[in-house]
């Protein structure tokens, strides 16, 4: 966890195993003896979610999974490839 509160990249590989956890391939085994662990990069994600970072979407997700919201983590994903149209009842635009 050292590294992962100075860096970015270890940031992005530890979120993503935590996010990989509940899966059919029985990780779900790993939580018990990782509980300390994934409480402290839980406390060094909110740490660096509060700075305002570039990476917020992604640790965001990071942090939901610490939270064991994975359904919130994995569909939370890029929102710049949706588009909504959303009528205006004052107009007819």
């Amino acid at each position: 966890m050292r590294l992962a509160s100075h860096s970015a990249r270890a940031r992005e590989l530890a979120g993503l195993i935590v996010m990989g956890v509940p899966s059919p391939h029985g990780c779900d085994d790993l939580l018990p003896g990782c509980a300390d662990v994934i409480r402290t990069f839980r406390e060094i994600l909110d740490r660096h979610l509060r700075s305002r970072p570039d990476d917020y979407p992604a640790s965001f997700r990071f942090l939901l999974a610490t939270e064991q919201q994975y359904h919130w983590s994995a569909v939370l994903g890029d929102f710049s490839d949706d588009f909504y149209e959303v009528a205006s009842p004052h107009c007819a635009v």
